[in-house]
């Protein structure tokens, strides 16, 4: 049996179609460039990963040297084929959008000393019934534990848009990860999860119940369960046509989006 992840689970529910030439039909495609919003998050995370590390190791950097390693890596790893889709945009402009989250997160989590970090990018694997029929895997951003025993989740992003309290209260991705978490440290008795909006100097925490968490295994499972349940004949994975399908890899071959190619 495959392990899921929420970005598969996901895949699934924005488009089968999508689903299925990915997942099912397992059809290459040469990897696409970089985006620059993704390249954006991905050195952002590297720079954050470092500031934690050396935390980890009773050295605080400033945060001209934590911006300082945001340059280098962003230096090192840019390539001229990275796209960009927002018109009138360069990558300059990304990169001071980079300096600016990483000074205001400094600022405001500085002296650092809320939590100790356990894990930074820590890969979770487990399970969704007693049996392990169903597995999930994830990768925890940074996973923290306060003096008073609070576990913490933190997933950082650098999108361009903030979600409300209210969305993130009905996000399943860190529900899934303290799902996880629960089952490695069944003792564990407060759970936040934190989502950084680091564009927006903003955090936002959410909390989910026990009846909450066994819902969602309950309906994840179910919704694995009707994934299997289908043939491998392409009819019984429909496409669904929304603003995503411009950022599809798939285009060329699916039928609501092939005559444009």
């Amino acid at each position: 049996m495959p392990v899921y992840s929420h970005t598969r689970l996901k895949t699934y529910q924005d488009c089968p179609r999508r689903f299925y030439y990915r997942y099912v039909a397992r059809l290459w495609r040469e990897e696409e460039p970089d985006q620059i919003a993704t390249f954006l998050g991905s050195r952002v995370h590297d720079a954050l990963e470092h500031l934690y590390v050396q935390l980890n190791r009773g050295i605080t950097i400033s945060v001209d040297e934590l911006v300082g390693f945001f340059r280098d890596r962003w230096k090192s790893l840019w390539s001229p084929s990275i796209v960009i889709h927002e018109p009138g945009t360069t990558p300059a402009m990304y990169l001071a959008i980079g300096e600016r989250c990483l000074k205001d997160y400094y600022r405001r989590q500085q002296p650092f000393d809320g939590a100790r970090t356990i894990a930074l990018e820590r890969q979770i694997c487990f399970r969704l019934d007693r049996q392990g029929k169903h597995q999930m895997l994830g990768f925890i951003d940074r996973l923290a534990k306060t003096e008073e025993g609070v576990w913490q989740i933190h997933d950082y992003k650098t999108n361009k848009y903030l979600p409300t309290q209210q969305d993130k209260d009905a996000d399943p991705q860190l529900a899934y990860y303290e799902v996880g978490l629960r089952q490695m440290w069944p003792d564990a008795e407060r759970v936040e999860l934190v989502w950084h909006y680091l564009r927006f100097d903003t955090t936002i925490v959410s909390y989910r119940t026990p009846g909450q968490l066994e819902e969602l295994r309950r309906s994840t499972v179910e919704l694995i369960r009707e994934i299997e349940a289908k043939s491998r004949d392409v009819k019984q994975f429909p496409p669904v046509e929304s603003k995503l399908c411009d950022y599809c890899e798939y285009q060329d071959v699916c039928p609501v989006r092939k005559h444009l190619c």
